[in-house]
């Protein structure tokens, strides 16, 4: 009986541990957007302001807790697949900084023409 219980106790605390580190990720993911939309400024004819933030630190703060906030709103399933595309997303910020293409896709999602 008691094994079973820290089998069972081990894979609460290591699905936990995961969930976790997933979820992370979206958290992740505004801080680098954060980061790469800060180096690309520079760039464009626009400021935080364009961006609907008084500086880079409110643009992160505000993206992590709408992420937070959706979150706590979101189905087991909704929350998995959100998760999914947070992942992606940083996948493809990547991917676009090994291809000088990062600023160009940024300005694309966040400014309007």
């Amino acid at each position: 009986m008691l094994q079973r219980w820290i089998l069972f106790a081990f894979g609460s605390i290591t699905a936990t541990a995961c969930n976790i580190f997933e979820e992370e990720a979206c958290v992740r993911l505004c801080a680098r957007t954060t980061v790469r939309l800060s180096e690309c400024e520079e760039q464009w004819p626009a400021d935080w302001d364009d961006l609907g933030a008084e500086n880079a630190d409110v643009f992160e703060e505000t993206c992590s807790d709408d992420w937070l906030e959706l979150r706590a709103e979101l189905e087991p399933r909704e929350l998995q697949d959100a998760l999914e595309q947070c992942d992606e997303g940083l996948k493809a910020l990547r991917k676009a900084r090994k291809t000088q293409d990062e600023c160009n896709d940024l300005r694309a999602l966040y400014l309007i023409d």
